[in-house]
């Protein structure tokens, strides 16, 4: 406790918030008098056992953890009658999101709902991109339907829901065709919106290409908002993507920019102190300019723990800076431990510096080029290797290649930044420098077309990785034993990695297996339209009508099932086709695993009280006095919401309630 005194804060505090999600008030009430009760007698036996002194600092900030994510997270729910008919509702602009292709998004503060006021209540805005743009404090009145975030609808599905909550987003709304700007902001952040909208218009008047525009965006003013897709893939699959976006990286890259401009000051009394608060000072408005994002908050706070440790002559401890900041941040905002790109910032800096003394030691340079080559390295493998359990668990995807991009763009990117700062300055003073935007946009082609040849070696591109979250923890323990293995190696330390790896090829054997003895017949809910999947263990058939865009239904329903369950085959077919495989399907009948399903598209003369399931398609009729109560009756996306409303027999709607998934393990 002594070496590491924010340590238990800090591990009481992310065990309190993870705890918060699982716990309702009246629930922690009660917790509170317990864990009181438990740091009394703590305390008073102190004196005889040691451990109890950080037990108890690890029970008071769990507690604490608790009481800041409820009040954290706390809102005002909505009047059930305010919820899906046209209100007028007064917004409050706070931030802006990435757009999609009809809409801008906002995140914004519900101030009145039909003269009814609000508070702490927020919702997701799409805004029709015809509107005009809006800003972050801007207030406006729209004439529209609040609906509340609905949960994911099929297996394994990206839960926006979940995502938006942790955003304080629990409502949705799409602008309608009248509204009115009230008052326009007049905040810091409304002003650095406006700044970043202007500078990119003139970008792109003066002739900075698309690309870089977007890419300047992206990587100084930290707006990734038209951000092009396509090349956002290329930067992922070369493991290069963390340039795109401002991480830790660029802040530290753009402190030292700071850092060199003020140089100076050195030459004034107490100079050197002066130069270091200036640049902290200059980094700190920097970090707000871009929104103070998770990474950006992190490197900025780090950066200034180290230089209060120089100027107060404390010997500076990075791993005493990490837990700090991280303890500093999720106070602030206990949401942070959910945001992936939290996650990532902290894992690749700590392995980093976990692992280096590694490299150190297999490889004792003396030669100072081969030391910078080696610590380079090093520092690209070690933050590869600490991020690749947590991002292959979120995005499914890792990167062969990630070496080979660093070692070229983490150079460029730094003159990425410093071009991009001047060329923001040019803008800013209306200078059209034709010359320098020739070299530039020639620049960003250059990387661009490095990115997308590396890309293309999609052999190295790993992906479709599927893990668990006890596999994402038994990896992250082998990495953090490498250090114990080869710093001090003890036979100990190879058997607990060696036990390691049989935990996690067990557990990769059992997955396979369980998954590969499924079988599933699935009703996927897709709005307007009908998927059906059959699967018999890594094999699945999906039925779709050709009108579907089966790019998108594969990008947002089939796949992301598919790689949670191992799926390592997929057939697509028309819904119209016949198949006798090991399942039989006509046209409206499939006999599958003994049971047998009715597909309804249009009115059928075929007697329903010998199914076992009946699939109503586009809203079909169908005479309930002859469904016997043994068959539940499915309506998928393809109807109307209100068809069959009161009905009698079983009834399961896809849009209410989810896919339809009927099981049979072996």
């Amino acid at each position: 406790m002594k070496d590491q005194p924010f340590l238990f804060p800090l591990l009481g505090m992310i065990s309190g918030i993870l705890l918060g999600q699982f716990l309702h008030e009246s629930d922690w009430r009660f917790l509170e008098l317990i864990v009181l009760t438990a740091i009394i007698f703590i305390l008073i036996f102190k004196s005889k056992f040691y451990f109890l002194g950080s037990l108890s600092i690890l029970l008071f900030f769990t507690f604490f953890g608790i009481i800041r994510f409820h009040h954290f997270n706390s809102k005002e729910e909505l009047n059930s009658d305010l919820l899906n008919e046209k209100k007028w509702v007064k917004l409050k602009i706070e931030n802006t999101y990435r757009s999609s292709e009809k809409y801008r998004k906002y995140k914004a503060e519900i101030i009145f709902a039909d003269s009814i006021s609000t508070q702490k209540t927020h919702l997701l805005l799409y805004w029709k991109k015809e509107n005009q743009q809006l800003h972050a404090n801007d207030k406006v009145w729209v004439y529209t339907k609040i609906h509340q975030t609905e949960p994911p609808k099929n297996p394994h599905q990206f839960d926006y829901q979940k995502y938006l909550s942790r955003q304080q987003i629990h409502y949705t709304s799409f602008s309608g065709s009248v509204y009115y700007i009230e008052l326009v902001g007049n905040s810091w952040n409304n002003k650095a919106a406006k700044f970043k909208s202007e500078i990119r218009i003139k970008l792109l008047s003066f002739g900075y290409s698309k690309n870089a525009t977007d890419i300047i965006g992206a990587m100084l003013l930290g707006d990734r908002t038209e951000m092009d897709p396509e090349v956002e893939e290329s930067y992922r699959k070369t493991g290069v993507v963390h340039i795109l976006s401002i991480s830790g990286l660029h802040i530290v890259m753009v402190y030292t920019i700071f850092y060199f401009l003020f140089y100076p000051l050195i030459y004034l009394q107490k100079g050197k102190l002066l130069r270091i608060i200036c640049s902290l000072i200059f980094i700190w408005l920097y970090a707000l300019f871009v929104e103070l994002q998770p990474p950006v908050a992190r490197s900025a706070l780090m950066i200034t723990i180290f230089h209060l440790a120089l100027v107060f002559r404390r010997k500076p401890n990075i791993y005493h800076t990490l837990a700090l900041s991280a303890f500093v941040l999720l106070i602030i905002n206990p949401n942070f431990i959910f945001d992936v790109g939290f996650q990532l910032s902290y894992a690749a800096v700590f392995f980093i510096v976990w692992l280096m003394p590694v490299y150190r030691k297999i490889l004792p340079f003396k030669n100072r080029k081969l030391i910078y080559m080696r610590d380079f390295t090093g520092t690209s493998i070690s933050a590869q290797m600490g991020t690749f359990p947590i991002a292959a668990f979120y995005f499914h995807q890792s990167s062969g290649l990630f070496l080979a991009g660093n070692i070229l763009m983490i150079p460029a990117s730094f003159l990425m930044i410093l071009g991009g700062m001047f060329s923001v300055l040019l803008a800013w003073l209306d200078i059209d420098f034709e010359i320098w935007i020739q070299v530039f946009n020639g620049f960003f082609w250059l990387c661009n077309w490095f990115i997308n040849w590396l890309s293309s070696h999609e052999n190295l591109v790993f992906e479709n990785i599927s893990f668990n979250i006890l596999e994402v923890y038994v990896l992250l323990f082998i990495i953090l034993g490498i250090r114990f293995l080869v710093m001090n190696y003890s036979p100990k330390y190879f058997i607990s990695i060696l036990t390691l790896f049989l935990i996690f090829q067990l557990s990769r054997i059992h997955k396979n297996y369980s998954f590969g003895q499924k079988e599933e017949f699935i009703v996927f809910n897709q709005y307007k339209n009908s998927i059906l999947g059959i699967r018999k263990g890594k094999k699945l058939d999906v039925f779709i009508s050709d009108e579907i865009d089966s790019a998108k239904i594969n990008q947002y329903i089939i796949k992301p099932y598919c790689i949670n369950e191992i799926i390592d085959s997929i057939h697509y077919f028309n819904m119209e086709n016949e198949m006798n495989l090991t399942y039989a399907k006509s046209k409206n009948i499939i006999v599958w695993n003994g049971k047998k399903i009715l597909i309804v598209n249009r009115d059928l003369d075929i007697k329903t009280n010998d199914f076992d399931y009946i699939l109503i398609q586009n809203s079909s009729e169908i005479h309930s006095d002859s469904i016997s109560n043994k068959t539940e009756v499915i309506l998928d996306g393809s109807s109307y919401p209100n068809h069959l409303e009161n009905s009698e027999f079983k009834l399961w709607r896809t849009r209410d309630s989810g896919a339809k998934v009927i099981t049979v393990s072996r």
